[in-house]
């Protein structure tokens, strides 16, 4: 599974859980009861977001007893009254096959919806449909111009992506100075890809200025979250001393690393075999 399509599969917990409000996140709290009470006269009121927060309880069993069928009937709802966060998680639930047969249609339909809204996350998995025609004709160029709509209110995966199809030239012109620019957005946000592909465009000057030390920076970033393709770059450079101080046996380790992860490259296999002993 794709870096990407792990980030949708974890994208209905981290949505519905950020949208949550305390007593319906914290378990075991004080109020629980009455805050559940609560919530649950809302929902029968048919307030959506109500609706939304208690479907999202019985998804997740928190607070409530897992229940699949009652999170979608209550997710239905509050999508049916047009709230965005609601019809993005339908999307998601179509999508992957989660308490209903998968549906591309079905998942594009509500993603539109809430990307209608203006809705990031639901903007976001638009393009990403597009760019691989998973229940739309694929259509490159209309991929980006959702990644940008969703990047331009800071959604991170969206920049990373859109940073990825100028780079490729995929749809866009490529223009992997604009390419670096989004990677950069991303990065700053922690987005460990990003970092990735931001050191690797300093180490070979492409899109930005040659410049081995910010190189470094980046790949350090993405090898502390456990990148194994920047532990292999970052373990050469510290071998050879470019960009950093010489440190052999710190090279060495990032390389054993990386290499022990199924990291695969010529120049990789090649420093290791000169500067680090068996």
């Amino acid at each position: 599974m794709s870096n990407r399509m792990i980030f949708r599969a974890l994208a209905l917990v981290a949505v519905l859980c950020a949208l949550w409000a305390g007593a319906a996140c914290a378990q075991g709290a004080p109020d629980a009861n009455k805050g559940l009470a609560t919530l649950q006269e809302a929902a029968d009121k048919g307030d959506a977001q109500a609706q939304f927060r208690l479907g999202g309880m019985y998804a997740l069993g928190q607070g409530v007893p897992q229940d699949g069928v009652k999170a979608l009937a209550l997710l239905q709802k509050a999508a049916d009254q047009g709230y965005a966060p609601a019809q993005y998680n339908m999307g998601v639930f179509y999508e992957r096959g989660q308490g209903m047969p998968k549906d591309a249609a079905k998942a594009v339909e509500f993603y539109q919806k809430a990307a209608d809204q203006g809705y990031p996350p639901a903007q976001c998995n638009m393009g990403v449909l597009y760019e691989h025609g998973q229940g739309v004709p694929q259509d490159v160029a209309k991929a980006a111009q959702f990644y940008q709509k969703a990047a331009d209110q800071g959604y991170v995966l969206a920049q990373y992506n859109l940073g990825m199809i100028y780079a490729q030239g995929e749809g866009v012109p490529q223009d992997l100075a604009k390419a670096a620019a989004f990677f950069q957005k991303a990065a700053d946000q922690g987005y460990v890809q990003a970092q990735y592909s931001l050191g690797a465009m300093y180490l070979r000057g492409r899109g930005v200025p040659l410049d081995q030390a910010k190189a470094a920076e980046f790949l350090q970033k993405a090898a502390d979250q456990g990148d194994t393709r920047a532990k292999a770059a970052l373990g050469a450079m510290y071998a050879l001393g470019a960009g950093v101080s010489k440190d052999v046996d710190k090279g060495c380790g990032l390389l054993r690393a990386a290499l022990a992860k199924g990291v695969s490259g010529v120049r990789t296999q090649e420093v290791f075999d000169r500067y680090c002993p068996k």
